[in-house]
Order: structure tokens, then C-alpha cells, then sequence
């Protein structure tokens, strides 16, 4: 399955029902749910040809756990892209 815009569609419906104290909690349990969710999303994104949202999405993911290195890796490889494709 493919359809990347459904997909986005329920991605983002899960981020609205968690709380905005869920985010500011210390709890690293809940900064990495949403790490995991922001990393989904960026991934969606970018199989959408939506580069630019999809680095400002795993900016946000690493925001939340700096320690996610294939987030690291995403963003070098959407680098890379920008260089060679802009």
C-alpha cells in the first residue's frame, strides 16, 4: 500500500490526541513516542516528494530525542538530495 497522503492524514490525527503536557513532559518514555511519530511522519513526507516539510519534521523528531541516529542519517540523505537535485 501506497497511499502516502491517507497515511499522513492519520499520523497527523494521533499527534492532535496527545496532550501539549505530554510533549513538555521529562518523561523519556513520551519523548520517544513522539519521536517515533514525528520520525513516521518525516518518512511519509518525504515518500510524498515533500522534502523540505519532511527535514523541518525530523529537526522536530530529534528536538524530542536527540539520541535517534537514523534520524541524523535521514536528514544527511535529504541533504544530499537538495545538493544534487536543486
Amino acid at each position: 500500500m501506497n497511499d502516502f497522503p491517507a497515511a499522513l492524514n492519520q499520523v497527523n490525527e494521533i499527534c492532535e490526541l496527545l496532550s501539549v503536557d505530554e510533549i513538555t513532559s521529562s518523561e523519556q518514555a513520551v519523548k520517544d513516542l513522539y519521536t517515533d511519530f514525528y520520525s513516521l511522519k518525516g518518512y511519509i513526507l518525504e515518500k510524498m516528494h515533500k522534502h523540505d516539510d519532511a527535514e523541518q519534521v525530523y529537526t522536530i523528531a530529534l528536538s524530542f530525542n536527540p539520541h535517534k541516529y537514523y534520524l541524523y542519517a535521514s536528514l544527511a540523505d535529504l541533504r544530499k538530495f537538495f545538493l544534487f537535485c536543486h
